[in-house]
């Protein structure tokens, strides 16, 4: 008798370890083939044989399952094959299939590069999510397991680059992830290592190398980008380096240099010394200096983050949770290009003005 689909959905009633009832517990560990799924359960297509580790929610709920056999299953994006391979050099040893406590699919490894639809149009993907409502989350072009034996030019092999026409640009480069709103538009586009591009900002028209990546409005128009090198911008207070230094490249929802829903710019990040008022009186802000991760001579500048509010300056540092010192616009702002022996002047307590 031919194995029926194998519905995965939610057990909320069940205790820990169970589903609804005995039964699905019974073809999840393979023992037979279970009956037709409910409407909306996830339904994997398959032998039983290629069901493997299984991981569930304290409800019950399924919370992830890896394969270890090659079999289908039925997604938003259509039917398509979950990993089933970890004895590859480049393949992680990871749940093939994640879920939501409702039983909806959260996120998908692929058995390989494949090519599925998308709101931007068809793009290879090795890895997908997805909202609880099934809408696409993010994709990955690849997905694969960097290590001593498998480097990123090895990776990159398996990636080709992708071509995409938005209001603002279009281009075609090798790229790491792209995301999407749960309404379908794109959110963010993370660009493969080293890659570039150039964006003109709304407002001003002026170019600028942008090197991570850049995010989106649901709208679709510029919200922000990563610049590749310091670029001096125009701000209310004048010409600004906007660069951040400890960029990591892993995603680009939220990056350095924001810009207004009109164009204008918003808040950046800058290595500069700021002198003005507070409430509180005269300050000087700078950016902190910290040890470098990768070495014991070399020393990490952390900029400063500037946001551009009605009602002030607020200037801060990168640490969760700080409360942003606000600076009068009313009075003096002073910018103060950054230079290591300025740090000397401040440790020294020196008078600000």
């Amino acid at each position: 008798m031919s194995p029926q689909p194998l519905p995965l959905g939610p057990a909320r009633d069940a205790p820990m370890g169970t589903s609804r009832d005995p039964a699905l517990d019974d073809q999840l560990a393979g023992d037979r083939p279970g009956p037709s799924p409910e409407a909306g359960a996830v339904k994997v297509l398959s032998i039983l044989s290629a069901l493997g580790p299984r991981d569930r929610y304290p409800s019950g709920a399924l919370r992830s399952v890896t394969f270890t056999g090659r079999t289908s299953v039925k997604t938003p994006l259509g039917d398509l094959t979950p990993n089933y391979e970890f004895d590859q050099a480049r393949k992680k040893y990871a749940p093939s299939m994640t879920f939501h406590e409702s039983g909806a699919i959260k996120s998908l490894r692929l058995a390989q590069v494949t090519m599925v639809p998308t709101p931007l149009g068809p793009l290879p993907a090795e890895k997908v999510t997805f909202y609880e409502n099934g809408a696409l989350k993010r994709l990955f072009p690849v997905d694969g397991r960097l290590s001593g034996f498998w480097s990123l030019n090895d990776e990159k092999k398996f990636n080709r680059p992708i071509e995409l026409k938005l209001k603002f640009t279009s281009f075609r480069l090798y790229l790491s992830v792209l995301a999407f709103y749960p309404n379908g538009q794109a959110k963010s586009i993370c660009l493969w290592p080293k890659e570039k591009l150039s964006l003109s900002l709304p407002h001003s028209g002026q170019s600028l190398p942008v090197g991570a990546g850049f995010s989106l409005y649901p709208n679709g128009q510029l919200e922000s980008l990563e610049p590749a090198e310091p670029s001096l911008v125009a701000t209310p207070l004048g010409p600004l380096l906007a660069h951040d230094p400890e960029a990591t490249g892993l995603t680009a929802d939220r990056n350095s240099l924001v810009l207004a829903p009109d164009g204008q710019i918003a808040s950046l990040k800058s290595l500069v010394i700021i002198k003005g008022y507070s409430a509180l009186g005269p300050v000087t802000l700078a950016p902190r200096v910290k040890p470098h991760p990768l070495s014991d001579i070399k020393k990490f500048h952390c900029p400063l983050t500037l946001t551009f509010l009605p009602q002030g300056l607020a200037v801060s540092h990168s640490d969760p949770g700080q409360t942003p010192t606000l600076l009068d616009y009313r009075q003096p702002i002073r910018l103060i290009p950054y230079m290591a022996q300025n740090l000397v002047n401040l440790s020294l307590n020196l008078p600000a003005f």
